[in-house]
């Protein structure tokens, strides 16, 4: 076994409606690897389907709402198209990653979509359908995520019947830590996931309780961190632990501790400087990095 650094290209930002040139960017996921086990590394994927995501990714503003359908109309340019362009070329581009696939629902936290190890079209058509309608709850559908990789009870995701229901068994996540029957032990014990949001977190306080209880519990019984009124740093640090804190997301498999990475991709135009602040905390101490949009310019790493 060795550890080695994988890194995944994605592009993000191109499109043809855009006329704007892509921006090749490259994500370093860290993961262990045995060169004897034909193991994939995992990847969740969290979309923002925010209404804010049918705005313009030139400009920043809404093209206008339909009163009818309670909606903003969507942006010939809009951000949901070039995240979804992006994120679907990220899923097509790499066979030899596993991914699954998270949503916001509206203003009630988020869920599964295609659970982590989907086959690839399964992901790809669940992309396609992503709305952009409802607020940015982004630490509670954190939360959602961290309730399925450790295992833990379907909350948010009892929500829809739009959910998938083979990530879990009579409303109990089936955690992607959990050994396989008849398949050799994995030698990477992690799962990375991504945030891919454009603004500020909205209507995202009900767990705040949650997570900071879940981080008094790791870290000797001190608050979690607060960075812009939002949790989301704090329970991306409780997903990762730090160097002095091991966290093993999956007890039952005793002889590994299963750990995770949290990542960010935000696009600029749409997010405050406490924002943007959020997301670079939040990678900072989910051990990930972070990825800004600066409209017709090029992605830039912090």
């Amino acid at each position: 076994m060795k550890f080695k650094k994988l890194v995944v290209s994605i592009l993000l930002g191109s499109t043809v409606l855009l006329s704007m040139p892509g921006y090749a960017e490259d994500i370093e996921l860290y993961v262990n690897h045995n060169v004897k086990i034909n193991e994939k590394p995992r990847v969740l994927v969290v979309f923002d389907t925010s209404g804010s995501m049918a705005f313009s990714t030139r400009t920043g503003n809404s093209c206008g709402f339909n009163n009818s359908s309670g909606k903003y109309k969507l942006c010939s340019d809009s951000r949901l198209g070039v995240a979804k362009s992006a994120i679907s070329d990220l899923v097509d581009d790499n066979e030899d990653i596993d991914f699954g696939l998270m949503r916001f629902n509206g203003d009630n936290g988020g869920y599964v979509m295609a659970r982590l190890g989907s086959a690839r079209n399964t992901v790809l058509n669940e992309i396609e359908k992503l709305p952009a309608d409802g607020a940015t709850p982004l630490a509670e559908t954190l939360w959602e995520a961290y309730l399925y990789i450790t295992g833990g009870s379907v909350y948010y995701g009892t929500n829809t019947n739009a959910r998938d229901f083979s990530a879990e068994s009579n409303r109990v996540y089936k955690s992607p830590f959990e050994p396989v029957i008849g398949e050799p032990e994995r030698c990477d014990n992690s799962v990375n996931i991504i945030l891919m949001t454009d603004g500020d977190p909205s209507n995202d306080a009900n767990r705040n309780s949650d997570i900071n209880n879940l981080h008094r519990r790791h870290f000797n019984n001190s608050n979690g961190p607060v960075v812009s009124n939002s949790y989301l740093a704090a329970l991306a640090k409780v997903i990762h632990g730090t160097k002095d804190v091991k966290i093993d997301l999956y007890p039952n498999t005793p002889k590994v501790d299963d750990i995770g990475r949290v990542y960010a991709i935000g696009f600029g135009s749409g997010m405050s400087e406490n924002g943007k602040n959020l997301l670079h905390q939040t990678a900072l101490l989910g051990g990930g990095s972070i990825y800004m949009l600066i409209p017709q310019s090029s992605y830039l790493k912090h």
